[in-house]
């Protein structure tokens, strides 16, 4: 695992974004002396050296984002393959997972033609990745497209990351069915995924459920029936493109791009991607820094009853900052555990309250040092401005 201040090529890591599977992402700078300012850069880095299905994911998108030339996708810097790494154009930005989450927390608004105004910007760059022959003449597809590879910028503009290699520790719940059957990802494939895509910005959820037992199942007919009710032109796309067989959905890119395009007309309304950033930024500056929180206290969430809040407070830490340790609470702890399964209804008040400060006692001289000070400033002040009046009439 990388630490910072380590280099990558003329790169130096300068601080860890977050890790996705068995890929790292970190923020680095050029500070060799070549540049006069230092460039920043972000670096997709294996985890573990040793792992090949990653570096063989790695070398994949790298022979892909050589061939494409489009501002949605990102740039390519440069490739290190002795250090597993990918340097890539610095985006300051937040993937779409996040701005879902914290609008099924109900902190931003993600309303139906920003969703549609987004998934219109992905299936945009995906269609120019479908346009390129590899060398082996086969088409650049993405395969494994999911909330987290698709990330909205300062500018409201959007990148789609991941393209080249499918990813082998995919997620069960974006898996087109005939990858599930062994069979290459296709453009028809990512029709499928834009599709998952779409229903989660819509809904705040993921179509599919991920299960104990790593399977991911959904009762697909029951969830869009619902989503119905409240836009049928959206479920009329959703069961085209989400169609088992590949033969059922849309033939090719451009009919797939017409038919969305007809869906952003029908819902109509003005999009606030470009908002979004700033606000899922405010979103997480509220939460709290574990380096801020002194060594032996806990930070303890408002359990008014809730079962949740508890496990939630410790959700959102562990994943908006990427904590290696379980979180901490803020005051003593008592007997039991308040993130515990078994505590999770106590109240509040049972942590204990911090000694009250009691009251200096008086001098024994009566007046204090402090109230002489300020009594002879007081006469000083007096003193002075008698001696200019003084002055002004004689």
């Amino acid at each position: 695992m990388a630490s910072i201040g380590e280099r990558v090529g003329p790169f130096r890591l300068v601080g860890r974004v977050e890790q996705l599977g068995s890929i790292e992402l970190w923020e680095a700078q050029r500070d060799d002396g070549s540049l006069k300012e230092p460039q920043r850069v972000h670096v997709r880095l294996l985890a573990a050296a040793d792992d090949l299905d990653a570096a063989r994911y790695l070398r994949g998108e790298y022979e892909a984002l050589r061939r494409v030339d489009d501002p949605r996708i990102p740039g390519l810097v440069g490739f290190f393959a002795g250090q597993g790494a990918l340097i890539l154009r610095h985006v300051e930005g937040v993937h779409l997972g996040r701005i879902v989450e914290a609008a099924r927390r109900g902190f931003i608004e993600l309303d139906p033609p920003t969703a549609l105004d987004i998934t219109l910007e992905v299936a945009h760059a995906l269609r120019i990745a479908h346009s390129i022959l590899l060398d082996d003449g086969a088409r650049i597809v993405h395969g494994w497209l999911r909330p987290d590879r698709v990330w909205i910028d300062g500018a409201g503009e959007v990148h789609v990351h991941g393209l080249g290699a499918v990813c082998e520790r995919i997620d069960p719940r974006y898996f087109p069915p005939e990858q599930q059957q062994g069979l290459a990802a296709s453009m028809h494939s990512d029709q499928f995924l834009i599709g998952l895509l779409l229903f989660e910005l819509l809904t705040h959820t993921p179509l599919y459920e991920l299960q104990e037992d790593g399977a991911a199942t959904a009762d697909v007919e029951a969830r869009l029936a619902r989503l119905e009710s409240f836009s049928p032109p959206a479920v009329r796309f959703l069961r085209k493109v989400l169609a088992a067989s590949p033969a059922d959905r849309y033939r090719v890119d451009r009919e797939f791009l017409k038919a969305l395009h007809g869906l952003h007309r029908e819902v109509g309304g003005t999009s606030m991607r470009h908002e979004l950033y700033d606000r899922v930024r405010l979103h997480l500056s509220e939460l709290v820094d574990p380096m801020d929180v002194p060594v032996g206290f806990h930070l303890v969430a408002d359990a008014s009853g809730e079962r949740t809040v508890a496990a939630e407070v410790k959700e959102r830490l562990r994943d908006n900052l990427d904590m290696t340790q379980p979180p901490v609470l803020l005051g003593d702890q008592v007997d039991a555990p308040l993130l515990g399964e078994d505590s999770r209804n106590e109240r509040i008040d049972q942590v204990a309250p911090p000694p009250p400060v009691e009251a200096a006692a008086p001098s024994p001289g009566g007046s204090t040092l402090g109230e002489w000070t300020v009594l002879l400033a007081c006469l000083l002040f007096v003193v002075v401005l008698m001696f200019f009046i003084t002055r002004m009439f004689l």
